[in-house]
């Protein structure tokens, strides 16, 4: 398991920005894996990524059976790579 960053905000109905933090290796790698909460519970998966090199944001695709009522909730909260 491996920090993504912190979720900043809603996008659309169906995805989310992630602030990535302590990025060392290359972002390129985090694509397409999947996005699980500090409880384990699976989020999505990395569909894309921006931003500059210091500053790196990740754009995350829901999963279809991902809780409508729980997305609000993830602001703020912290994202993890399952490796």
């Amino acid at each position: 398991m491996k920090r993504l960053g912190i979720v900043t905000s809603l996008y659309g109905p169906s995805c989310l920005i992630v602030c990535g933090e302590n990025i060392v290796s290359d972002p390129i790698n985090f694509m397409n894996k999947k996005v699980i909460d500090q409880h384990l519970n699976p989020i999505g998966k990395v569909v894309n990524i921006f931003g500059s090199e210091s500053q790196i944001y990740f754009l995350v695709r829901f999963f279809r059976e991902f809780d409508n009522d729980l997305k609000a909730r993830l602001v703020k909260q912290k994202l993890y790579i399952s490796l």
